[in-house]
This record gives C-alpha cells, structure tokens and sequence, in this order.
C-alpha cells in the first residue's frame, strides 16, 4: 500500500531512490573537493591576514626607527653625491681634453699618411707620363724616320735618342 500512495502521488520509488543516492555521490563530492579546499583556503587566508597585521604593527614601530635613519644617510648620500659629482665633472673636463689632444694627433697623422699617399701616386703618374711619352715620341720618331732614313740608321738614332732620355731620367 505504501508503494501505491507514493505512486498514487505520482513517486517513482526506484527513481527517488536513485536521486538520493546522487545528491548524496554529489554532496560528498562537492564537500571533498570543493568544500574543504575552500575552508583551507579561508583558514590560510585568515592566518595571512592575522600574520600581516603582526607584521604591519612592526613594521610601523621599525620605520619610525628606519625614517631617523634614513633622514641621516640622506644627508650624508646628498654630501657624498655633491663630492662625486664634482670629482666626476673634472675627470670628465680632463678625459675630454685628453680626447681632443689625442684626435688631433690622430688626424694629423691621418692627414699625413693622406699626403704621403698622394705624393706616392703623383710620383706613379709622372712615371707613367714618362713613359707614355716617350713611347709616343718614339712612334712618331719611327714614322718621320722611315719617310727620310734607311733601317740602320735610323735605329742608331733611336738608341741615341732613347740613352739620352734615360739619362736625363
């Protein structure tokens, strides 16, 4: 009879059942693995909290202590800094005029390396109008001498002239 009043309510007896059993597989599910991290969590935040309250209250009593101290190694830190900073410009104007004396050197050298350079490659080019001249001279010395002179004198001339201009050289 009482399967019939709890069906004639329109319960399902096996299904009730079975909906028992999972709200209970899900409330042990949710107190191990959802409820008891979160009241860990909560106690670890409460102890944080509670230990950083200790922590602040002595912190304020040590930088009441540390702001006396500071205020004393500001003064000499200003000190030492305006020392350093005067030592610092005059080794800086020393570097600098050590940097000037030594790029002048340098580019005096460099000019000179440039001019000896320059001399080198005139001195080269003279050689080489020399030569090209006297090769042109000797061509045209050759075509003039061929229209007047016969082969054997006219190669005594060109060595005679050819030891001339080497002597004059």
């Amino acid at each position: 009879m009482e399967g019939n009043v709890l069906a004639s309510l329109g319960i399902n007896l096996p299904v009730l059942l079975g909906q028992i059993v999972n709200f209970l597989v899900l409330l042990f599910v949710l107190k191990k693995f959802i409820y008891n991290p979160i009241l860990k969590t909560l106690d670890e935040r409460s102890k944080l909290i509670k230990d950083g309250a200790k922590a602040a209250e002595d912190n304020l009593k040590k930088q009441a202590e540390i702001e006396t101290k500071e205020k004393e190694v500001l003064k000499k830190a200003q000190k030492q800094g305006d020392e350093l900073i005067k030592k610092a410009k005059d080794e800086a104007l020393n570097l600098k005029n050590d940097i000037l004396v030594e790029a002048k050197k340098e580019a005096e050298k460099v000019a000179e390396k440039q001019k000896k350079e320059l001399q080198d490659e005139f001195i080269k080019q003279q050689e080489v109008l020399k030569k090209q001249t006297i090769d042109i001279s000797t061509q045209i010395a050759k075509k003039i001498m061929q229209e007047y002179l016969d082969e054997g004198r006219e190669k005594n001339i060109i060595d005679k002239q050819l030891k001339m201009l080497a002597q004059k050289n």
